[in-house]
């Protein structure tokens, strides 16, 4: 036991056995148990060290390492969520925990200030629903954070869109509107801009198309399309075809007959909402395709010919439009019963009693054309349309070619135009001055009523008479005097002079004649100058009735394009006509020019009197 006394700090001197043991006692405690055992002790040393508060639990006795004592002595168990979120850590610069910063408040107990006590911890939720760490959250908050986290509202992707196209906040009525405002060789680059400018711009280019304006070829290739998608033949809603595409067909006797194509009659069966029709003929239309789906507000048909059984026809067509407003033949000269109208006697020509027994019958009852307001026609078709419309229509332009020579009778074509507030009659080039004074002197009688109750309000009279001599122009106070006016007109005006006093409770009148000519010796270098603004009502005097204060004004508005002209006699006329018919406030003289060369164009005169006063 010579090993216990001694006390001296120098070490024993060993030998080479001695040696060789203490090497393979420091191999055996190189082995992993061994390795273990001094884990533990180096973290059973650190743990006195450390200034964490040491937490007392109770384990089970470890098993000691032999030569080295107990290894649980002391040692702290962490828990393994620590220790996973330890070793996730354990690679960055940090420490091994990050503690709640100071100053940011007290915890608040209830549920709204946990959450949003999470949403400042940096939680958030993603639009799957999974958790996204911000980059920000403590360890303890992770532990002890609520189960609840708030959910961020994203946008809709259809909402994002919208906002990013500016188009989808205009409505598609104001985008069609401006879409109108554009040049159609325009349109087709507009619709490259989204769905809904495509949209747009396929209405605005279908909606209305005049064959006028598109050559022959893409006609043909335009009536194929809308023959083929009737989704583009629905958007069509004025259609104007002074040609359409035709097919030959050979007859028996060996003529050939033009036919419209089977792709535009198809086409017209696809424009459902189709409400302006103009077409060339009637006959070689409509005729043929008799089964048609859409409802016209407006028809106008240019055939410059037709004769009775072609009318009947057309009538018969018309009772399946019950919607139409407006119908016009504005060529229509000649109407032709079965033989030459030359061959015909001056009787004749008027429509035959059995024609007009047909107006009548059960096929043209009260439900023909109902809507009907306006018409355009000759004095035969006017007199067979209007004998069947149980409504008035309330404004007629009447083509009078006819003559008392030729059998027109005034007093016939009148009595079925009862009821007309506004009239225009267009004599031709034929009509002679005779048959205009009895025609419009018949009209004063049937067309007024004593009363002057459901009188005519409007009438304008126009003709074609051409004078062939210059009127004299003269400068006279700064603006253009012409002294007499062509002898067609001095002969309008006597015709208005003996009639006018039979329209009682006429209100509005116009007179248009051919143009004046002017020479080319007058200078043109003065201006004239605007009239001054009709005064209102209430600062007239109670005598403002009396035709001496009739005014001159401009009808054409503030812009004056053409050379407004002051006529003395015309004036002088007004006045007469306005003692002879106290009703007639508006008196208008147009003086239209059919040349560009004339160096002054005439536009006319606008006499108006003032209204009266009623205070």
């Amino acid at each position: 036991m010579l090993f216990l006394s001694r006390r001296s700090v120098e070490p024993l001197p060993v030998g080479p056995s001695e040696e060789r043991d203490f090497s393979r006692r420091f191999s055996l405690r190189n082995t992993p148990r061994n390795r273990a055992a001094s884990d533990g002790v180096f973290r059973r040393v650190s743990t006195l060290f450390s200034g964490r508060k040491r937490t007392h639990s109770k384990s089970p006795p470890s098993q000691s390492v032999p030569g080295h004592g107990p290894v649980g002595i002391g040692y702290i168990r962490s828990h393994p969520l620590i220790l996973s979120a330890r070793s996730s850590t354990s690679s960055t610069p940090s420490s091994s925990e990050i503690r709640r910063p100071s100053g940011l408040g007290r915890r608040a107990g209830s549920l709204e200030s946990m959450q949003s006590l999470a949403v400042s911890e940096g939680y958030a939720r993603p639009v799957g629903g999974t958790r996204a760490k911000t980059g920000f959250a403590s360890l303890p908050n992770l532990l002890g954070g609520p189960s609840h986290f708030p959910v961020i509202s994203v946008p809709h992707p259809t909402v994002q869109r919208a906002r990013r196209d500016g188009s989808l906040a205009l409505p598609d009525e104001l985008l069609q509107a401006i879409l109108l405002l554009l040049p159609r060789c325009d349109l087709p680059i507009t619709a490259l801009v989204s769905r809904r400018f495509c949209s747009a711009t396929r209405h605005t280019l279908y909606r209305s198309l005049d064959f006028q304006h598109i050559a022959e070829p893409r006609v043909e290739k335009l009536c194929d399309v809308l023959a083929r998608k009737a989704e583009l033949a629905e958007q069509v809603i004025t259609l104007t075809c002074h040609f359409c595409p035709t097919s030959k067909a050979s007859s028996p006797d060996g003529n050939t007959t033009l036919f419209p194509s089977a792709d535009f009659l198809h086409a017209l069966q696809n424009m459902r909402n189709l409400k302006n029709l103009t077409l060339q003929s009637f006959i070689s239309v409509l005729s043929h395709a008799p089964s048609l789906t859409f409802s016209l507000t407006k028809l106008t048909i240019l055939d410059a010919k037709i004769t009775q059984p072609q009318l009947m026809d057309v009538r018969s067509w018309l009772t399946s439009q019950s919607f139409l407003e407006s119908l016009s033949f504005p060529n229509l000269v000649e109407f032709t019963d079965f033989g030459h109208p030359s061959q015909q006697s001056p009787g004749e020509k008027n429509p035959p009693a059995a024609l007009l027994q047909t107006v009548n019958d059960d096929q043209f009852a009260s439900g023909f054309l109902p809507r009907l307001t306006q018409l355009h026609a000759s004095t035969q078709i006017t007199t067979l349309l209007c004998s069947a419309i149980a409504r008035r229509i309330r404004h007629l332009t009447l083509d009078v070619h006819e003559t008392l020579y030729t059998g027109l009778r005034p007093s016939t074509v009148l009595r079925a135009l009862q009821g007309i507030r506004e009239m225009h009659i267009i004599f031709g080039h034929e009509v002679d001055k005779r048959t205009v004074e009895k025609f419009l002197g018949a009209a004063g009688g049937v067309l007024a009523k004593e009363d002057g109750t459901e009188a005519l309000e409007s009438l304008e009279i126009e003709v074609m008479w051409v004078d062939d001599g210059a009127a004299e122009v003269r400068s006279h106070r700064g603006y253009r005097d012409i002294a007499d006016p062509p002898p067609h007109a001095q002969t309008l005006y006597g015709i208005v002079t003996s009639i006018i006093s039979r329209f009682r409770g006429l209100q509005k009148l116009k007179l248009t004649s051919p143009y004046r000519t002017i020479d080319s010796q007058a200078p043109i270098t003065l201006s004239v100058p605007l009239p001054p603004a009709l005064p209102s009502p209430a600062s007239t005097v109670s005598s403002s009735s009396s035709p001496s204060l009739l005014y001159v004004s401009n009808p054409r508005g503030t812009t004056v394009k053409k050379e407004f002209v002051a006529c003395s006699t015309e004036k002088s006329y007004a006045r007469t006509w306005t003692k002879q018919c106290p009703s007639l406030c508006d008196i208008q003289f147009d003086f239209s020019v059919s040349t560009s060369d004339a160096d002054i164009e005439l536009c006319g005169v606008w006499f108006r009197r003032k209204a009266p006063s009623f205070s």
